[in-house]
């Protein structure tokens, strides 16, 4: 699933991923779980209304039509346009062969869904900066518990040098922090890795991201 939070600079993408009891096909199950359903991390949200109903998806060779039922999205252009985004890159992780979404309202093509975005013509993937949080962490995922000694923070990120500040807190202290970098560079969106173990049992909060080439400021 993906879903949006604020990063302080943008408002940007981030993946969750979830267990899901389906008959339905991947893609369909997946979206179905996006609208109706909150994200485990409480600093996530969905742009979407939970009154919200995914018809069907269907897909034929790489293009999907994703029918749709009272689509609630008051919300300017940048939040319309990346709200489709949610649907997009959530739809693209169930269903990794498709390419394009077109999406329909009640089996009518509809000019837009918030008066800002034509949704008359499909959508596609762009690139992951403009559209998802520069760095993700996805293990350990929120609520975790991990046992044994070893233990390590693992993510993506797309950042200018490959550059991932990471910190780990314990309440209101920080016990642990420093950097790390991912396999590449952006615009390659690459993986990243960092051993932290060595932390006494208790409950922490991790989090990773990158400093601003402009101001030195976290983003």
């Amino acid at each position: 699933m993906f879903w949006a939070a604020d990063t302080g600079t943008a408002i940007r993408l981030f993946r969750e991923t979830a267990l899901i009891n389906r008959s339905d096909t991947p893609g369909f199950a997946a979206l179905r779980y996006l609208v109706s359903h909150t994200p485990i991390d409480p600093d996530y949200s969905s742009l979407w209304s939970r009154d919200t109903v995914v018809n069907s998806v269907t897909i034929a060779g790489d293009a999907a039509t994703v029918d749709l039922a009272k689509p609630k999205l008051n919300v300017g252009a940048e939040a319309e346009s990346l709200a489709i985004q949610q649907l997009l890159w959530t739809l693209l992780a169930a269903e990794p062969n498709v390419r394009s979404m077109r999406i329909t309202v009640d089996g009518k093509t509809v000019e837009s869904l918030a008066g800002h975005v034509d949704a008359t013509q499909p959508f596609t993937r762009p690139p992951a900066y403009d559209v998802v949080a520069i760095v993700w962490l996805l293990s350990p995922a929120e609520g975790a518990v991990v046992t044994g000694p070893d233990v390590t923070l693992s993510g993506m990120a797309c950042t200018v040098e490959a550059n991932v500040v990471w910190t780990i807190r314990k309440g209101s202290k920080v016990v642990k922090s420093g950097s790390t970098t991912a396999a590449e560079a952006c615009p390659t969106w690459s993986p990243w890795t960092v051993d932290v173990s060595g932390l006494a049992p208790g409950t922490y909060v991790a989090d990773a991201a990158d400093y601003s080439a402009k101001d030195g400021s976290l983003l």
